[in-house]
């Protein structure tokens, strides 16, 4: 199921389980906008589940969508 990959016109949105040190894997959300270059990073941890159970999110939630417009990268993690 992961990594997921979603292309859209302003961005680009991966989803996968990453691994801590401590063995355990959180969902993380990457959203970067197109094209070339290097973009300053939000990096959001949260408690809740923003992978609503193994079911991916929206395509872009109100957030990300500000940040992205704005140029920049957007790094989620629920843990």
């Amino acid at each position: 199921m992961y990594p997921i990959i979603q292309a859209l016109d302003s961005c680009l949105i991966t989803e996968q389980l990453l691994p801590m040190r401590d063995g355990v894997r959180l969902y993380t959300r990457t959203v970067v906008p197109k094209g070339d270059g290097k973009y300053p990073i939000v990096f959001i941890r949260t408690p809740y589940d923003t992978a609503r159970k193994g079911v991916p999110c929206p395509p872009l939630s109100d957030g990300e969508a500000e940040f992205v417009n704005a140029g920049y990268a957007v790094v989620r993690q629920q843990c």
